[in-house]
């Protein structure tokens, strides 16, 4: 098949939706298939253009088989609410222009959010007659309200009848979640339009190599026990949970919280560390997936969040899948599907959003158990090999494309 990805994000952007794109397009090619990727300049979370890239309207590359265009956008940090939505806007008519030039593909495949890349490829999909597949990532504008993110409801009403249209489009429906296909269901969608490829992780590439003594003392983690979050610091990741488990920690000297990325909320839980003088937390920037995997190396625990808010129960962190291939026992402030992973293969400690005191009580238990943290690590790797590895993943969306262009 030739394949054409419409996808705002892409490599070496760090995140969820770049890598699953990426690695999933990488498998797909070694099985003969051709891949095409039309996206943005990598700017995405900093709002700047990433070393080793130069600035232009268009340009295509090439990454492991993989045809890359890239269309000049707004470049905007991952913050303000405003700015991001005009950043994913200059993501449209690129991407338009840049699909109608795509004359052999023979399916367009649109990741979701933002809704643009969708609506780019429906749009070239209905004029070229070929199936336009749908990937959901994330329940946009739902979220949007329950998180008070948007309290406009002339505005919902809009982005939903807009969700609605994409998810009627749609050939195919595909989710990262069964909570999500059953709520794309309950919106009136035939279930047999609507499948669920979970994410993920790459076996070979997620593997715990050194204990990178050597990054642990430049970051002033020597001899200690290093609590590790990596990823968006925003309204839905409810971190304010980990500076108050940090509180609770700050009689414990050898337990340092190590926070690692960016968001909206980054500068305000800053600010609060530093008003409440919690010594024990660290931030960084976000960083490259090769120091990820690094940092995964490095520390001891690892904590993955989000908010206490009903939709978020359907949500499941790809990172998850990332610590448990890295043998890493995970504490876990979450709900729903996710925690139902988490405890089915006991590769971590699950704790309900917004208890600090549990997710306190839970690193204090795991730092003073080395033993039994080895153990969690191993138990998380095995059932990631047994269950989502990204290349058999990959082998399942494949099978489920060719069926799609079948019909």
């Amino acid at each position: 098949m030739h394949i054409a990805i419409f996808s705002q994000y892409f490599v070496p952007e760090i995140g969820a939706p770049a890598l699953r794109i990426y690695e999933t397009a990488r498998q797909w090619v070694c099985q003969g298939h051709t891949v095409e990727i039309v996206t943005a300049f990598p700017n995405h979370p900093f709002g700047q253009l990433y070393s080793g890239h130069r600035a232009a309207w268009y340009r295509i590359e090439e990454q492991d088989g993989i045809r890359i265009h890239r269309r000049r956008t707004y470049f905007t940090p991952n913050r303000g609410l405003v700015r991001r939505t005009i950043g994913h806007l200059s993501y449209l008519p690129g991407a338009l222009m840049t699909g109608f030039q795509l004359k052999n593909a023979d399916l367009l495949l649109a990741t979701s959010p933002p809704f643009f890349a969708a609506t780019a490829a429906a749009s070239i999909a209905r004029k070229r007659g070929i199936p336009f597949v749908l990937e959901i990532r994330d329940l946009w504008p739902g979220i949007f309200s329950q998180l008070g993110v948007v309290r406009n409801k002339f505005l919902l009403q809009l982005l939903e009848s807009w969700e609605l249209a994409l998810y009627h489009r749609a050939d195919q429906i595909v989710t990262v979640t069964e909570s999500f296909k059953s709520h794309i269901s309950r919106r009136g969608i035939p279930t047999e339009r609507i499948s669920t490829i979970p994410n993920g992780a790459d076996l070979a590439f997620w593997k715990n190599g050194d204990s990178e003594e050597e990054l642990r003392e430049r970051l002033g983690m020597k001899d200690r026990v290093v609590v590790l979050y990596v990823g968006t610091m925003g309204l839905a990741q409810g971190l304010s949970q980990l500076l108050d488990a940090a509180c609770r920690l700050k009689d414990r000297h050898e337990i340092a919280f190590l926070l690692v990325g960016e968001g909206g909320e980054k500068r305000q839980l800053q600010h609060r560390a530093s008003r409440q003088a919690l010594t024990n937390v660290i931030f960084r920037d976000a960083v490259d997936r090769k120091t990820v995997r690094r940092l995964y190396s490095l520390s001891d625990i690892c904590i993955v969040s989000l908010k206490e808010a009903p939709l978020l129960a359907s949500f499941i962190p790809s990172k998850i899948f990332e610590m448990m291939a890295m043998e890493r026992p995970i504490v876990a402030a979450l709900s729903g599907e996710s925690a139902r992973i988490i405890n089915q293969s006991g590769g971590g400690i699950v704790v309900e959003p917004g208890n600090a005191a549990g997710i306190a009580a839970a690193i204090r238990l795991l730092a003073d158990q080395p033993e039994r943290r080895l153990r969690l690590g191993r138990a998380g790797r095995a059932f990631v090999e047994a269950h989502y590895s990204r290349q058999e993943l990959a082998r399942r969306y494949l099978q489920l494309l060719e069926a799609v262009l079948g019909k």
